[in-house]
């Protein structure tokens, strides 16, 4: 934090006048993360229906600072049947209050992404979350509450994935179904895309 000295006087009706000199801190307050997401174009701006394989994480920071400068650092762990993949990308530091992540994915794979911002100030924030695409055919998605969620994706099953903060999909077009136990709290962000689609929720904050 910033440290300051203030300087208070006072004065009466006889013209009588006394000061006292305070420390005054000012703290720093560290940003809060979400982590957003779309299908993206090869560019990595939101998806206009030519790269159905691509996906974009979007990071966004609510800050109170003004003049905060933010470096961002994404991880992706990528889940398949025959194991995991790590990646990692740094962004910043600068001032834009968001970052973009964009990837090429397997509809079939499971992605648990992670992203931490750290100030300018020392001050850090992180969330997590998880991440599920489809193409532009017809997909099924199916979470169920076990240990931790288990998640089948296009007939593809995976079993104990930690949910984080926020379960993310993000359908293509196509005739879709996406089934959620109630018993799953954890908010849930998905866009359907175009197509008749059928969405069941769970108990979580859901959009």
């Amino acid at each position: 934090g910033d440290a300051y000295t203030v300087t208070v006087t006072v004065t009466d009706s006889d013209g009588d006048a006394d000061s006292a000199v305070l420390p005054l801190g000012v703290n720093n307050v560290s940003p809060t993360v979400r982590i957003d997401s779309e299908l993206a174009d090869s560019d990595g701006n939101p998806d206009n229906g030519n790269d159905e394989l691509l996906a974009l994480l979007i990071g966004v920071v609510d800050d109170p600072s003004a003049t905060d400068q933010f470096t961002y650092t994404w991880t992706l762990t990528e889940t398949t049947q025959s194991g995991q993949s790590i990646t990692t990308v740094t962004d910043g530091p600068t001032s834009d209050r968001t970052s973009n992540f964009s990837f090429t994915r397997n509809p079939s794979s499971t992605y648990q992404a992670k992203l931490e911002v750290a100030d300018d100030d020392s001050g850090t924030g992180e969330t997590t979350a998880v991440f599920l695409g489809g193409t532009s055919g017809d997909d099924t998605i199916t979470i169920t509450l076990g240990n931790s969620v288990d998640i089948d994706n296009h007939g593809v099953q995976y079993a104990g994935i930690e949910p984080g903060d926020r379960i993310l999909i993000s359908l293509g077009a196509g005739n879709d179904t996406v089934l959620v136990d109630p018993a799953v709290d954890t908010p849930l962000l998905l866009d359907g895309g175009p197509g008749d689609d059928v969405i069941i929720a769970g108990s979580g904050d859901d959009i």
